[in-house]
């Protein structure tokens, strides 16, 4: 494959990362991106000057993007990856490889490279397996498809963590939704965890349990220096130094949201002020308590009355 121009469709924090991490990799002449932020009046200026200021091209359409890349890399909301296919499809040269970094389903991704490969493109899944920013273009991700075997050979010359599963699409799909099922089911395990014990005052008899049935995890110096560290590299006030660039968006936005609880409940009778730790633990588990029951409650109250 010879990939000289690379053009990102999304220029968010993932497009950003690839489009700054590939400028310099052998082969290489040019990347180019298209965002609907470098057509919107309230984002045009700094998102089109954040592309000059780093040599990237900020491309007026998809259109005039499609007709400048040999390769394409998808890099959009999950939500949106369909839609992305179908307005690039119109504009692709025969032969250009349309990488699909996309959290999107397997059914999606199938769909999306039916209308990719009758174009004469070719259409490459990949399952990126773990957050981008630690890692930039080495995230380690998965490649399904016909073209997968090829394009990995030219991403790992550039220095990529990308390994070919399988000819057949939705395959490397399927393996990073499973993964995620498992992962972030268990991230959301250890916070109810830490967090009730930590409420109750009974973190000291739980801690020993888990050591006993996962012995390679420490378990103490997690709870010390932050447990969210345990799976996202990040930390809550008093849990570390601060967050780390993987969750930016998705947690520290809590933390600036966390005070001190001075309510009486269980574990504090008085009311009194808790740590920040204690804080910040509590508010992230009463939000994932409220997205997980909030429609099981209004069912059960059923419609609003007027009061009395």
């Amino acid at each position: 494959m010879d990939l000289q121009h690379i053009g990102l469709i999304g220029y968010g924090e993932v497009g950003k990362t690839f489009a700054l991490g590939l400028q310099s990799q052998p082969g290489v002449t040019g990347v180019g991106a298209w965002d609907l932020k470098f057509a919107q009046a309230a984002t045009r200026d700094a998102e089109r000057a954040h592309a000059a200021q780093h040599g990237v091209t900020a491309h007026a359409s998809v259109q005039a993007l499609c007709l400048a890349s040999d390769l394409i890399i998808s890099a959009v909301t999950a939500s949106h990856t369909l839609e992305v296919a179908q307005q690039a499809v119109a504009h692709l040269r025969p032969g250009t490889v349309f990488l699909d970094l996309n959290s999107a389903s397997p059914g999606t991704k199938q769909q999306a490279a039916a209308l990719i490969e009758a174009r004469g493109a070719h259409y490459v899944e990949a399952g990126v397996m773990t957050s981008v920013p630690p890692y930039g273009i080495r995230v380690p991700m998965l490649l399904g498809g016909a073209q997968a075997q090829a394009l990995a050979a030219v991403l790992q010359a550039w220095g990529m963590d990308a390994k070919p599963v399988s000819e057949q699409l939705g395959v490397a799909s399927a393996i990073k939704m499973c993964r995620s099922v498992m992962i972030k089911g268990l991230e959301a395990l250890v916070i109810e965890s830490y967090a009730a014990a930590r409420q109750y005052g009974v973190e000291a008899h739980v801690l020993p349990t888990l050591a006993e049935t996962f012995p390679s995890i420490d378990w103490e110096r997690q709870g010390s220096e932050g447990l969210l560290t345990l799976f996202w590299g990040i930390a809550l006030p008093g849990l570390g130094a601060g967050c780390k660039a993987p969750a930016r968006s998705k947690v520290c936005t809590l933390q600036a949201r966390a005070t001190p609880q001075t309510a009486p409940r269980p574990g504090n009778p008085k009311g009194r002020p808790l740590p920040a730790r204690h804080s910040s633990l509590r508010s992230l588990r009463v939000h994932m308590h409220t997205r997980r029951h909030a429609p099981r409650l209004a069912r059960r109250q059923g419609p609003s009355r007027p009061p009395k």
